[in-house]
């Protein structure tokens, strides 16, 4: 996998919604092999338009 772990998200979070692009707040859990993990994430709905709509529910739909 070229020496990248993998790090399930256990918390996500909107930072700003302006309809056509969000920026997420991605945050794993922290274990005994490693660290917690934070990134910040812009998402366009230009990268993927016909999955946006789906995108956008399965983000609010975890915040509820």
């Amino acid at each position: 996998m070229g020496g990248r772990e993998i790090h399930p998200v256990i918390d996500l979070s909107v930072q700003a919604d302006f309809q056509q692009v969000l920026l997420l707040h991605l945050k794993s859990d922290a274990t005994a092999h490693r660290a917690t993990f934070q990134k910040c994430v812009w998402l366009y709905k230009g990268f993927a338009p016909e999955k946006w709509h789906g995108l956008r529910c399965t983000v609010y739909s975890r915040l509820k």
